[in-house]
C-alpha cells in the first residue's frame, strides 16, 4: 500500500502516529513515534509493524491494528484505511497517545511557554483567546474547552471562545449564574469539577440548562476562575462527552493555566480600552474641529448624535435643542434607524424623563424605562425593547440649551467612563448651539447697520419726507420677525398726533390726543420707553378701540412694546415686537 496521508500531516500531530498498509508494513512513521520508541523513521519505514514495535506493550497496538485491518470502525486507537487508486490492499493508521508523566509535563511546558508569549507577542483579544482555549484543550485532554468572562454582577457568563465539540447553539445567550460548575467557580472564586454534571446532585440546573447540556452530550467538567489581583474576570472551563474524575495534579495544571489565561486576557482588555479611549479622543478631536468650523448646526448635531450612537454602542441618540420662546424641547438631531418607533417632535419642559433634565439641570440615568411612571417613552421602550435611557443637559453657563438622550439595550450607559464621553459630547453640542446663535446674531446685527445705514443716506438724500418717514418705519419692523412699526406726527397747536407711515398697522387709531397711549408717553418725556407687559399698562390703552385692536390683533403672553423718539422733533416712533 502507499499511503495517501501525507507525512507533513503525520509529523504536524502531537501523538504519536504509525500508518501500515494490509499487511501490517509502516509506510509512515512520525517525530511522536520516535520519541516514543526510540527508533527514527529511516529504520521503520518499509519494515513489519510487529517487529518495530515491539518494545511496546503488545495490547497497546498489536489487536487495535488487527481489529482496523479487519474492518472494525470506533473500536480502539487504530482505524481503517482504504485503499488508494493502485494499491493492492487497505491499510491502517494507529494513535498512541504518550500518558507518561514527562509527556504530560511537557505538554504542560509548552502550552504554558505559548500562552506566556501570548502575554507579550499578542494584545490582540480574539488571538489570545484562540491560544488560550487551544492549549487549555491540549494539556487537559478534554473534548472542549471554553473561556467565560463575568463582571460581577451581570446574570449570566459570556462565552468568549470555546473550542472543540461544543457547537455554537450551545448559550448563545450566556451561561446563568446559577448552580452549575462554571457559574459557581466564578462566584465563589475555586476550582470546581464533576464527573457527571447531570447525575451530579450537587448541582440545582433548571429544565432549560440540563435540555442545553444534554442536546450537547457531554458528562465532565472542570472550572477554575479567572482572576486578577483577587477580582474574578471570567472562568476556563474544559468538557468531557464520557465521566471523567480529574485529579488533583489535573486540577492544578488548570489553576496554572487560568492563571496565565487571566493574565493574558487582562493585557488585551487594558489594550482595547486603550485603544478605544484613542479613538474616543480622535472622534472627539474631529467634533471639536467641525463645531469650531462649521456654520451649519443641524450638521454638527447630526455628527454629534451618531458619534455619540457609535462610541457608546447606543441604539439611537437625539439631540434636543430648547425653544427660544416657549417651555419646549424640540427634535433637532437623531441617530434612529427607520425600523424604530418613531417619537414625539415636541418636549415640554418638566415633563417626562428627557424634559426632567432641564429642571433638574442635571443627567438623570434610568436603567429600565418601562418601570418608570413618570417617563413620556415607557411604551416606546416596551416596543422598541430599548430600555435603558440616559439624559444630559447641555449648559451654557447656568442655562439650559438643550438635551442629549441615549437610549441602549445594553448596560455600558452604567459605566462613569461613558456618561462623562456623553457629558462631552452634550458640552460641545451646546457650543455648536451658541455659535449658531452668535452667528445668527451676527447676521442680524450686519443687517440692521445696513438698514440704518440705508435710512441716514435717504435722510440726507431724498426731499420727499413721506419717503424717508417710510423707510424709517421699514427698517423698525425689519429688526425683529414678525415686527409691526408706526410713525406718529405731532400737531401740538391742534394737541393732536396722527399717523403718517403704518403699512401694517391699519387698525391702530389714525388719529389720538397728544399725550395719549404710549406714543403720548414718548412724547411727552421725550426718552426711549420699553414697556414689558403692554396689557398691563394703562399708557398703552388710552382708547376703548385702542384697547380692542391690540388685544385682539396681537397679545397674549410675553408680548412688549418699544419706542424712542426719532430724528424728527415733532415724530416718534412706536414698534411692536411679537417673539415667538
Amino acid at each position: 500500500m502507499q499511503s495517501d496521508i501525507h507525512p507533513s500531516i503525520v509529523d504536524s500531530l502531537d501523538d504519536a502516529v504509525v500508518v501500515t498498509d494490509g499487511g501490517r508494513v509502516v509506510v509512515a512513521w512520525n517525530a511522536a513515534m520516535e520519541r516514543l520508541t526510540s527508533r527514527i523513521s529511516a529504520d521503520a519505514i518499509g519494515r513489519p509493524a510487529d517487529e518495530v514495535l515491539a518494545a511496546l506493550s503488545h495490547t497497546v497496538w498489536s489487536q487495535p491494528l488487527s481489529r482496523a485491518l479487519a474492518g472494525e470502525r470506533g473500536t480502539g486507537s487504530a482505524v481503517f484505511v482504504q485503499p488508494v487508486e493502485g494499491a493492492d490492499a487497505p491499510g491502517a493508521v494507529l494513535v498512541l497517545r504518550d500518558v507518561t508523566e514527562e509527556h504530560k509535563r511537557a505538554l504542560f511546558m509548552r502550552a504554558l511557554e505559548t500562552v506566556g508569549r501570548s502575554l507579550t507577542s499578542s494584545l490582540e483579544l480574539e488571538q489570545v483567546l484562540d491560544t488560550i482555549a487551544d492549549k487549555t484543550r491540549e494539556v487537559m485532554g478534554a473534548d472542549s474547552a471554553m473561556v467565560a468572562a463575568w463582571d460581577g454582577r451581570a446574570e449570566k457568563l459570556t462565552i468568549l471562545r470555546a473550542t472543540g465539540r461544543l457547537t455554537a447553539d450551545y448559550a448563545p445567550s450566556g451561561i446563568p449564574v446559577a448552580g452549575g460548575p462554571v457559574s459557581t467557580a466564578a462566584k465563589e472564586g475555586r476550582p470546581v469539577t464533576t464527573s457527571d454534571i447531570l447525575a451530579d446532585p450537587r448541582w440545582q440546573l433548571d429544565t432549560v440548562r440540563r435540555r442545553h447540556i444534554a442536546r450537547e452530550g457531554f458528562k465532565a467538567v472542570a472550572a477554575a476562575p479567572l482572576m486578577v489581583n483577587g477580582v474574578v474576570r471570567g472562568t476556563l472551563a474544559v468538557h468531557q462527552w464520557t465521566t471523567r474524575t480529574f485529579t488533583d495534579d489535573e486540577m492544578a495544571l488548570l489553576m496554572v493555566l487560568a492563571e496565565q489565561a487571566a493574565l493574558a486576557l487582562e493585557n488585551a482588555r487594558l489594550y482595547a480600552d486603550a485603544r478605544r479611549r484613542g479613538d474616543r479622543l480622535r472622534e472627539l478631536a474631529h467634533l471639536e474641529r467641525m463645531v469650531g468650523a462649521s456654520l451649519d448646526p443641524d450638521a454638527v448635531l447630526r455628527a454629534i448624535a451618531a458619534a455619540a450612537a457609535r462610541l457608546v454602542g447606543a441604539d439611537i441618540v437625539q439631540v434636543w435643542i430648547a425653544d427660544p420662546t416657549l417651555p419646549l424641547l424640540r427634535l433637532r438631531a437623531s441617530s434612529a434607524s427607520s425600523d424604530l418607533p418613531s417619537v414625539p417632535e415636541t418636549i415640554p419642559f418638566g415633563e417626562g424623563i428627557t424634559g426632567r433634565t432641564v429642571v433638574q439641570k442635571a443627567p438623570i440615568y434610568v436603567a429600565d424605562v418601562t418601570r418608570e411612571p413618570r417617563a413620556f417613552s415607557a411604551e416606546w421602550a416596551k416596543q422598541s425593547g430599548i430600555q435603558r435611557l440616559l439624559t444630559v443637559p447641555m449648559m451654557s453657563g447656568d442655562d439650559v440649551l438643550g438635551v442629549v438622550t441615549v437610549r441602549s439595550r445594553s448596560d455600558s450607559l452604567a459605566s462613569e467612563e461613558d456618561r462623562a464621553l456623553i457629558t462631552t459630547l452634550a458640552s460641545q453640542a451646546a457650543m455648536a448651539v451658541q455659535n449658531a446663535n452668535a452667528y445668527a446674531d451676527a447676521v442680524a446685527r450686519g443687517a440692521r447697520l445696513q438698514a440704518l445705514a440705508s435710512v441716514t443716506r435717504s435722510i440726507t438724500e431724498s426731499l420727499d419726507t413721506a419717503d424717508v418717514i417710510r423707510r424709517i418705519v421699514d427698517a423698525a419692523a425689519a429688526m425683529r420677525p414678525g415686527a409691526l412699526a408706526a410713525v406718529h406726527a405731532i400737531e401740538p397747536e391742534h394737541g393732536i398726533m396722527h399717523v403718517t407711515a403704518s403699512p401694517e398697522m391699519s387698525t391702530l387709531p389714525l388719529q389720538r390726543p397728544i399725550h395719549a397711549g404710549l406714543p403720548g408717553l414718548v412724547a411727552q418725556e421725550r426718552r426711549a420707553v420699553l414697556v414689558p407687559e403692554p396689557l398691563r399698562d394703562a399708557s398703552t390703552l388710552s382708547s376703548g378701540r385702542a384697547r380692542r385692536t391690540t388685544a385682539c390683533r396681537s397679545w397674549s403672553a410675553t408680548r412688549s412694546w418699544g419706542c424712542s423718539t426719532s430724528s424728527s422733533p415733532r415724530a416718534c416712533r412706536i414698534a411692536r415686537s411679537r417673539r415667538r
